[in-house]
């Protein structure tokens, strides 16, 4: 779709909702415009619980996971 969020950008969203659990969709959408990326902070939402990451408990589950 021409609409649509491109791969590489999702993957650098999961990667930091993952390394950086605890944060927001605001701030996550603040972190990746200040790396000169615009998105908005209900794009971020829905990508997060498309990938089952919508909620902070399982962003921290998440990275708990990855870390043992």
């Amino acid at each position: 779709m021409a609409n649509a969020t491109p791969t590489w950008f999702v993957n650098e969203l999961l990667t930091l909702a993952v390394t950086e659990p605890t944060l927001g969709c605001r701030q996550y959408v603040d972190r990746l415009s200040d790396r000169g990326q615009r998105i908005g902070k209900s794009t971020v939402q829905d990508i997060l619980v498309r990938h089952g990451l919508g909620r902070r408990h399982q962003r921290v589950a998440r990275a708990a996971a990855l870390a043992a």
